[in-house]
């Protein structure tokens, strides 16, 4: 479990003064999507205009996303992130096509459903500023063998495993992620603004997933994912910062 270590942030949060955006000076990622059916995820979407991108008729898609923060302002902290890609509004909800380039969408985002971290610091940044569903969990990554592993625990208790091929360095890149959360009953947009190396495949025996008895386990194997994902990306020397949340209505309102 990381450890955090005291930061100006961490002190100005207690106050309820930070600064945003939040910088992130270094990080590292890796992330898979999974098929899954609409119908087990429509009812946990928590606003009607937001619309789960379909994959395939019937499917969209369940993204696991592990990352180590290396140099933050907030100290070193590690996440997982389970989030399902969506639209704000689409005048026409596109299947697969929002998938493979998100970034021609500027309706295109990530629902944020679960996002456990490993430091107190991380949490209360988290819910404070954006409403992320954040709480303290145990996760730990391991290389071996050319795959880099991360575990999610609570209590002692597996809630799930994601291990991907370790991929050689893409080009650098340089994206503009978006989010959504709810804060006190009002749906937010963030943008995440990031730079470093990216690289994906859709080799569907790049990512391996794998559940525990938890119940957040039993909550996504009870959504019924498949199990080879249809791509898996890898991050490297990544630098980021996090952008204060906004009302999406009037920032994505067609």
């Amino acid at each position: 479990m990381t450890k955090s270590t005291e930061r100006p942030m961490q002190s100005a949060l207690e106050a309820g003064e930070a600064k945003l955006p939040l910088l992130f000076q270094e990080f590292s990622a890796m992330m898979a999507f999974f098929p899954v059916p609409i119908a087990s995820l429509q009812a946990l979407v928590p606003d009607r205009r937001l619309k789960l991108v379909p994959f395939r008729p019937g499917f969209s898609v369940v993204g696991i996303a592990c990352l180590q923060y290396e140099k933050c302002d907030l100290g070193p902290y590690n996440e997982v992130g389970v989030f399902f890609p969506v639209r704000f509004r689409p005048k026409l909800n596109l299947p697969l096509i929002p998938l493979l380039f998100e970034e021609s969408f500027k309706d295109m985002g990530a629902y944020i459903h679960r996002l456990p971290v490993t430091t107190q610091a991380a949490l209360d940044a988290g819910k404070k500023f954006w409403g992320y569903p954040k709480f303290i969990a145990d996760i730990e990554f391991t290389e071996t063998s050319g795959w880099k592993t991360c575990r999610w625990t609570e209590g002692n208790q597996l809630v799930l495993e994601l291990s991907t091929q370790i991929l050689k360095p893409g080009p650098v890149r340089r994206r503009v992620i978006r989010t959504f959360s709810v804060l006190e009953g009002q749906l937010l947009a963030t943008t995440f603004e990031e730079e470093g190396s990216l690289q994906a495949t859709r080799k569907p025996d790049a990512a391996r997933l794998s559940f525990g008895s938890h119940p957040h386990a039993e909550e996504i194997k009870a959504w019924k994912l498949q199990p080879r994902a249809i791509e898996t990306r890898f991050f490297t020397q990544v630098q980021g910062r996090l952008n204060a949340a906004h009302s999406a209505e009037p920032v994505l309102a067609p």
